[in-house]
């Protein structure tokens, strides 16, 4: 049985680019400064938060599961012209797949500019 409310704690980030709006896979740490977490086949992502900002003037913005036939985790139009956007997600309410981190697309990001999403969360195993 999964406890949704305890785990390993998380903090994911992505960066999307002219060059690469995606899909990108998010790197998940669960120590600030070290390498990025490799999640395994028997642990998943609960997130609890989603946070976006972008330099751009607008963009969408998709994050998902990241599987085969994923599934749409925030969807929303970004610009630069807005504070960065938070979404807070009750514990328990968004896991990601077994083994497979999220990812974010954006529909296109100009030249010069970024789109950053951060997501937080619990790692869980079964």
């Amino acid at each position: 049985m999964i406890n949704p409310n305890s785990g390993t704690p998380f903090v994911g980030y992505v960066s999307l680019t002219n060059g690469a709006i995606g899909p990108t896979n998010f790197a998940i740490f669960t120590v600030i400064g070290a390498a990025a977490y490799t999640l395994q086949s028997t642990e998943r992502l609960v997130i609890t938060n989603i946070t976006v900002s972008s330099s751009d003037t607008i963009a969408l913005l998709t994050v998902d599961s990241g599987g085969t036939t994923p599934t749409k985790f925030y969807s929303g139009y970004v610009q630069g012209s807005v504070s960065p956007h938070s979404v807070n997600i009750p514990p328990g309410v968004l896991h990601g797949i077994f083994g497979t981190l999220p990812r974010a697309i954006a529909s296109a990001v100009s030249a010069t500019k970024t789109i950053e999403c951060i997501i937080n969360g619990f790692i869980t195993r079964s």
